[in-house]
């Protein structure tokens, strides 16, 4: 809880605002990060230590520990900045048009990631400023056989995909009532995976459960680092 006052919780929101974008290669004005809350941070300790607490809800805290988790395993870092370049596919990613919010490709995008996100909820025009937005429904397409062959996504290879969210959503999906099958599913859904995941990369699907692809085959491994 904060209990400082109006008058100090605006000089401490103040005192955290970013850097100039031009400086992160972020496409948004320093009033829009500030106006829409966009959380740029580098590390979990900058949003444990930076923000001013006000910021930091549930999901935000959520959302930075998937990150650093996908950092350490594929990098085994702390610093968030090692995802510049990398092709980030999000999976339920969230929308600001809904009740979950898109923090996890958000943070990945002011990092440098080159992210690409999937929900069934359309993006605001503040988030389609940082990454590439894919209106779908993904748990469908993944029972339908025909998430890797997506117009958008088809040829396309991913450094990092974070599908953590789908296993969040698939009890909730009237399609899973109708088959109640979630290993079935899973191994469905890791078997278009692997056609989307570059060399050397990596899939997060559940807490610091990660996989990556040896000898044509996906193995699991946990993040341990």
């Amino acid at each position: 809880m904060n209990n400082n006052s109006p008058a100090e919780r605006s000089e401490n929101l103040q005192n955290t605002t970013p850097p100039p974008p031009e400086t992160l290669n972020i496409p948004l004005t320093p009033e829009e990060i500030q106006e829409y809350g966009i959380i740029v941070a580098h590390s979990m300790k900058d949003i444990q230590n930076k923000f001013n607490e006000d910021l930091i809800t549930p999901g935000v805290m959520r959302a930075g520990g998937i990150i650093n988790g996908i950092v350490k395993a594929w990098k085994s870092a702390e610093d968030w900045g090692v995802l510049k370049g990398a092709r980030f596919l999000e999976l339920e990613a969230g929308s600001r048009n809904g009740k979950n919010k898109p923090y996890s490709a958000e943070l990945a995008a002011v990092n440098g990631a080159q992210v690409i996100a999937i929900d069934e909820l359309p993006q605001t025009d503040i988030d389609q400023k940082l990454f590439t937005d894919i209106q779908a429904d993904v748990i469908d397409l993944v029972y339908k056989g025909k998430l890797a062959n997506h117009p958008d996504l088809k040829g396309k290879k991913f450094d990092i995909i974070n599908a953590i969210e789908v296993d969040e959503q698939l009890e909730f999906h009237p399609r899973y009532w109708a088959k109640r099958n979630p290993d079935d599913f899973r191994a469905t859904l890791l078997n278009q995976l692997k056609l989307l995941l570059a060399k050397d990369g990596i899939i997060n699907t559940y807490h610091d459960e990660y996989y990556r692809e040896v000898n044509g085959e996906l193995v699991e491994f946990r993040n341990t680092s």
